[in-house]
């Protein structure tokens, strides 16, 4: 089996009164993320860089924003479907590394452990 990269980003505007998700968390927060589904800027990122690993498109091909399918979806759907697209292309994730770029007051707590406690349902690699 081949090494294969795929690189994703995305970004949201700031929006009040909606919740903020990132990772697959609800985090207090007086403004969320805009977006078509959740706004999960993590979620989105890693979606993109594994479907572009394989060559398969991007999120937007296979979610494309104006479908009202996934109007407010929540965005571990989409990172489902690249992980079964991924294991269907016969590849398997060996490493994930993510940066996140946030401006925020107050400060959210996204340290590793809360993460790797919020996340065993998305990591059940083989």
């Amino acid at each position: 089996m081949d090494t294969r990269i795929g690189f994703g980003w995305d970004s949201h505007a700031f929006k009040a009164g909606i919740p903020l998700r990132i990772g697959g968390m609800t985090l207090e927060h007086p403004e969320g993320l805009a977006g078509h589904s959740d706004g999960d800027v993590l979620l989105h990122a890693i979606t993109d860089a594994l479907l572009g690993a394989i060559a398969a498109g991007d999120i937007g091909s296979f979610f494309p924003p104006g479908d009202p399918r996934w109007k407010d979806a929540d965005s571990a759907i989409f990172l489902k479907l690249a992980l079964e697209e991924l294991q269907h292309a016969g590849y398997r994730i060996v490493n994930v590394d993510t940066t996140l770029v946030l401006d925020l007051r107050p400060r959210l707590d996204l340290s590793p452990g809360r993460c790797a406690r919020a996340w065993p349902t998305f990591w059940a690699w083989k």
